[in-house]
């Protein structure tokens, strides 16, 4: 992951971000590779029972702070949450 995004300039001159829509595979991965500069999570005003997976599935067990950067709520009660990793 991190040689793909090192080579991604190569591809799209001037690129400055990459934003992921992964499962919790890919996020642990990139939380592995420490590739995570931001966190952006949408909470449905719904709950759905299950065995799912956790953000980062996987991924080594180790801290890393975030701080909160946004948080939106729309009209059908969605909550929109952005964090920024913390430098450090």
């Amino acid at each position: 992951l991190a040689l793909a995004l090192a080579r991604l300039d190569g591809i799209v001159p001037g690129v400055a971000s990459v934003s992921v829509e992964g499962g919790p595979r890919l996020n642990a991965a990139l939380f592995d590779a420490d590739l995570v500069d931001e966190i952006a999570v949408t909470i449905a005003p719904a709950v759905f029972g299950g065995a799912s997976a956790r953000l980062a599935a996987g991924a080594v067990e180790r801290a890393r702070r975030f701080e909160l950067a946004g948080l939106f709520v729309d009209a059908e009660q969605y909550l929109f949450a952005r964090w920024q990793r913390v430098s450090g």
